[in-house]
């Protein structure tokens, strides 16, 4: 079967131009418009894979493994006394005196 639509502009420079800077909602129409005439997507309108997505302990960990300075710094800061409000009792004071 062959296929009536002409593919080309939608493989030109600047479509490709547009696509780079488009919205991902613009791009995944343009591939819906092409998966339906039944268009082989180009290079540039393929999915990326996707890697994990990193959490904020995951950058932290490899923050502290580049910055070992920061990570003494940080447990420091983590073990350190909890502060004082205005009257100089601490969480645990307040909790002691509430009984």
């Amino acid at each position: 079967m062959t296929n009536p639509v002409d593919p080309s502009p939608w493989y030109s420079e600047d479509t490709v131009k547009y696509l780079a800077g488009a919205d991902g909602r613009i791009i995944t129409g343009f591939r819906f418009a092409l998966e339906l005439v039944g268009v082989p997507l180009p290079e540039f309108a393929k999915r990326k894979i996707h890697r994990r997505n990193f959490t904020a302990s995951d950058v932290l960990r490899h923050l502290h493994a580049d910055n070992p300075n920061m990570a003494i710094a940080d447990d420091q800061a983590k073990f350190a006394p909890a502060p004082k409000n205005d009257f100089g009792l601490t969480a645990d004071d307040i909790a002691a005196l509430r009984g």
